[in-house]
């Protein structure tokens, strides 16, 4: 979808990467989106996908994920630090070489504290605004802190986006980098 949308679009600095950003690489055996009538395949889940569908109705779960397949989805999960920081990990998956970092967008149900860490060296180099979903931090009422103790212990701070209730805006806290 997202290829397609790029395409469509005809965006010329979008590099399409069919992975999943995590702390680690590895290969997951995940139940694959539910693509045959509209859906939301963007409710999906790489990480705890059986506590997402556990004790739903099926016509819920049966939104989000094929119920009806017969196997599952082999998923490589990247560090985004390994994706642009790494020449030759960046040539296997035909990205260019990149220069600099102004945004990182995270929206990726429930993994938010593990992309950061796989990404804390991208971080660290282009000091990007990175603007983050964390329904954790905000169904918690602000008890789960992990997302914003990662970004602390990159020097970074966050603060909750006006527009998006449950998205936090984090800028590197010495006022370095891209800044809004």
């Amino acid at each position: 979808l997202v290829t397609a949308n790029v395409a469509l679009n005809g965006l010329q600095n979008v590099w399409p990467v069919q992975a999943a950003l995590g702390r680690a690489t590895e290969y997951l055996a995940l139940r694959p989106p539910q693509l045959r009538f509209f859906s939301s395949p963007g409710g999906v889940r790489v990480a705890k996908q059986d506590e997402q569908i556990d004790g739903k109705p099926n016509h819920e779960a049966f939104q989000l994920y094929d119920l009806l397949a017969q196997k599952a989805e082999t998923v490589r999960v990247v560090r985004l630090d390994d994706l642009l920081l790494n020449a030759e990990e960046a040539r296997r998956w035909g990205l260019p070489e990149i220069s600099d970092v102004r945004l990182i967008k995270i929206d990726v149900e429930d993994m938010e504290v593990a992309v950061a860490e796989g990404a804390a060296g991208v971080i660290r180099a282009f000091k990007p605004i990175v603007w983050s979903e964390n329904n954790a931090y905000f169904d918690s009422n602000g008890k789960d802190t992990a997302f914003l103790q990662v970004m602390a212990s990159l020097e970074y701070q966050c603060a909750r986006s006006e527009t998006a209730p449950t998205d936090l805006i984090c800028t590197h806290a010495g006022g370095q980098g891209h800044q809004l």
